[in-house]
């Protein structure tokens, strides 16, 4: 029964030493658009009635749990978008996605992209700042006492932004992480980026 229900959500797995950075402006971001349920391990059928409500369900890596974990929960499902951040224990993320279905959707960060990616039927996006040969990249960061902008480049668009506060490259990390996971989700990034602009807090540094 919870399978089935599950079947029906959108499914995000953060991995990586980054997870963390990427998670609250993800969640602001995805807010807009649906409800979401974190969690930090995989579900069993207690988890139901939680659930039940979301669109979304959020989960972040625990190494604490054994990656086998994690596969047996998630080789069920084909609606699942695995976002892999800046890690050191590569061979973690390269055993969880061995032999995955091909309609996952894979999100790298660019710098283990080479690492990782070894299948490219996969649906495979990369990002990174400064890292213009990644699917999306940030540029021309512009930090001042009061103000950072900068743009957001993909393959289709580039996408201006100036946010109150001057934000840290983690925090910008952040920003790049969560507009790939609302084009992959198939939002609308202009409006994406009109949201984070205004509903996030000043940054104070």
């Amino acid at each position: 029964m919870i399978k089935e229900i599950i079947k029906r959500k959108k499914l995000i797995f953060l991995m990586g030493e980054r997870r963390e950075d990427i998670l609250s402006i993800s969640m602001l971001v995805l807010q807009r658009n649906f409800s979401i349920y974190h969690s930090k391990k995989p579900l069993s059928l207690f988890d139901f009635f939680k659930v039940l409500r979301s669109d979304v369900i959020i989960f972040e890596d625990d190494e604490n749990i054994k990656i086998e974990e994690w596969r047996a929960f998630f080789t069920n499902y084909n609606n699942v978008f695995c976002v892999i951040t800046e890690m050191k224990k590569r061979a973690r993320a390269k055993k969880f996605l061995r032999n995955f279905s091909k309609s996952w959707n894979i999100i790298l960060d660019f710098s283990v992209a080479k690492k990782i990616k070894d299948d490219k039927s996969k649906k495979i996006t990369t990002f990174g700042i400064e890292k213009k040969s990644a699917d999306f990249y940030v540029s021309d960061i512009n930090q001042k006492e009061k103000e950072t902008n900068f743009k957001v480049n993909d393959r289709a668009s580039i996408i201006p932004f100036w946010i109150e506060g001057k934000l840290t490259h983690k925090e910008i990390y952040g920003v790049l992480s969560a507009l790939c996971i609302a084009k992959a989700l198939n939002l609308n990034l202009v409006q994406v980026s009109y949201y984070i602009k205004e509903k996030l807090p000043p940054f104070t540094n």
